[in-house]
């Protein structure tokens, strides 16, 4: 947090909410506190306004303008509901789908990285229907406009 944003912070009010989360993002959470010398509201915070700045940059551009886009996800591939709502979205947006990439990254986990080209309004769709599926981690979408 630079010298602006703590200025900021510390002027602004906040609310408190409270929020379910798996025991394992909490201790994501603590260690990269401690590493950045923060504590769980801030690193709560930052992520979030990362989130919002993408989901922002995401909803700025033209949405009738080509793009070529790469969306990437981890999954439990024996979760056959997971494993199907991720075919079925695929399937329904295959004429944007250039390619897809799987990888596993252990027993249990894979990771997919699909690359389309459209319209950012096609795209869109499919990123929202993929970032649906509950039991997904580490969903990212990146758009470039041409």
């Amino acid at each position: 947090m630079n010298s602006h944003e703590k200025e900021h912070a510390e002027s602004e009010s906040f609310e408190r909410y409270t929020f379910t989360l798996p025991p394992s993002l909490i201790e994501k959470i603590d260690n990269t506190a401690l590493k950045k010398e923060m504590n769980r509201s801030q690193i709560v915070r930052e992520a979030l306004n990362t989130w919002l700045s993408e989901e922002i940059k995401e909803n700025d551009f033209n949405r009738n303008i080509p793009s070529v886009s790469i969306i990437s996800y981890i999954y439990d591939h024996h979760d056959t509901r997971v494993v199907q709502d991720i075919l079925h979205s695929q399937h329904e947006f295959d004429q944007i789908i250039l390619s897809s990439t799987h990888i596993h990254l252990s027993h249990t986990e894979c990771f997919e990285i699909i690359v389309v080209k459209g319209t950012i309004t096609k795209i869109n769709k499919l990123s929202d229907s993929i970032r649906s599926v509950k039991g997904l981690n580490n969903f990212r979408i990146y758009i470039t406009q041409r």
